[in-house]
Parts: structure tokens; C-alpha cells; sequence
């Protein structure tokens, strides 16, 4: 079951702007008003140049993982970064993509909105390929398509970067419970940090 996660609106509160003469008190209580509403502006994050860099060495060795190839592009309003790599697991072969999206904008919740319109999209997109005997799950900012070969898709909101982030294993071979692991473990690895900063790597073993 996709780990869900509830967002409520955050709370307002009414900061004292009332003293006993009521003109003064509206001029006031207008200057907070204006204060709240200022524009929230929320820059692209900085993507590393070599997101193959986010898989934690222990994983990387238990799925011989190798043949990096990384690629970042970004502009005023949009970052995006992918990695893909080559590896082998119980004997079969497996390809790893990472894709990390981030967003930036002037307007911090029109910023959420699209975040938000992005991942559902991506979602849906997902959850239209799904063929009959996979399994497709969708939480409030997650969702997942398994394939009970081993195949795994994983796509998850990525609120530290404004955006979001798709693990993707093409694989056919035993054991697709534990890539289903790895695949939630990397994902946590992709989208729950800035990438370079504070990385979970439980999985490594220098």
C-alpha cells in the first residue's frame, strides 16, 4: 500500500492589528492584509549535473549496476535531470531510469497547483498503461505500476524541489518483490531531499 500524505491549508492567523480608535485600526489591519498576500517567489532548484549519483553504492553493488549515463537541463521556470544505468540481478538483466522535475515561479501557489496538476497527470499517464495482470496504485502524491514479472514504475511528488520524480526499472527475472523494494527505496532517495543534500544512503557499505 503507497505511503499517502496528507496536506491541509495551512492556518491563517490574524497577527494585532486593533488599538481603540477604529480608523487607525482599519489602516492597520489593511497593511497586514497586504503583508500576507505578498508574492511568494520560489526559484528552480539547483539539480546536480549527475543524478546517477542519488543511487546509494550498497544498491548500486547489489544490482551491479554500471554504464552511467546523466544529462541536466534548466531554464528560469523548469529543471529536469535523468540518469539511466545498466545492471543485473539474480541473473537477469535490468535497466534503471531516474527522472527528477523541478518547478520554480513567482506565485508560490500557482507553483503548489502546478506540482500538484503535474504529478496527477503523470499519474494518470501511468495508470493508462497499466495492462491486466499488473498492479497499479495511486495515493494522494504517489503512484506505482508493478508488473508481477518484476517491471516497476514508480512516480512521487517531490515537495523539497518543487516538483517531482520517477524511478523506472525494466526487469524480467526472479524476485520482483525485492525490485519493488529497491524502487521505493530510491524513489524516498530521489524525492525526499534536495539531491545532494541529506541523501538517504542506509544501503551503502564502503
Amino acid at each position: 500500500m503507497l505511503a499517502t500524505t496528507r496536506r491541509t491549508a495551512p492556518r491563517r492567523t490574524t497577527t494585532g492589528c486593533s488599538i481603540g480608535v477604529l480608523v487607525a485600526a482599519s489602516l492597520l489591519a489593511a497593511g497586514c492584509a497586504s503583508e500576507d498576500e505578498a508574492p511568494e517567489t520560489i526559484p528552480v532548484s539547483a539539480l546536480p549535473e549527475d543524478l546517477c549519483s542519488v543511487v546509494p553504492a550498497g544498491l548500486a553493488k547489489d544490482l551491479a549496476l554500471g554504464s552511467p549515463t546523466a544529462q541536466t537541463t534548466q531554464d528560469d521556470d523548469r529543471a529536469l535531470a535523468t540518469c539511466s544505468m545498466q545492471g543485473t540481478y539474480l541473473g537477469s538483466d535490468l535497466t534503471l531510469e531516474l527522472r527528477l522535475v523541478s518547478l520554480g515561479g513567482d506565485d508560490g501557489e500557482a507553483l503548489r497547483t502546478a506540482m500538484t496538476h503535474e504529478i496527477a497527470g503523470a499519474c494518470e499517464m501511468l495508470e493508462s498503461r497499466a495492462e491486466d495482470d499488473q498492479v497499479f496504485e495511486q495515493g494522494e502524491a504517489d503512484c506505482e505500476l508493478r508488473d508481477p514479472r518484476g517491471s516497476v514504475v514508480r512516480t512521487a511528488q517531490a515537495i523539497p524541489v518543487y516538483g517531482w520524480g520517477s524511478v523506472i526499472i525494466d526487469y524480467d527475472g526472479e524476485n520482483a518483490a525485492a525490485v519493488a523494494a529497491y524502487a521505493t527505496f530510491l524513489s524516498g532517495s530521489l524525492t525526499l531531499s534536495v539531491p545532494g543534500e541529506g541523501i538517504p544512503d542506509a544501503g551503502n557499505d564502503d
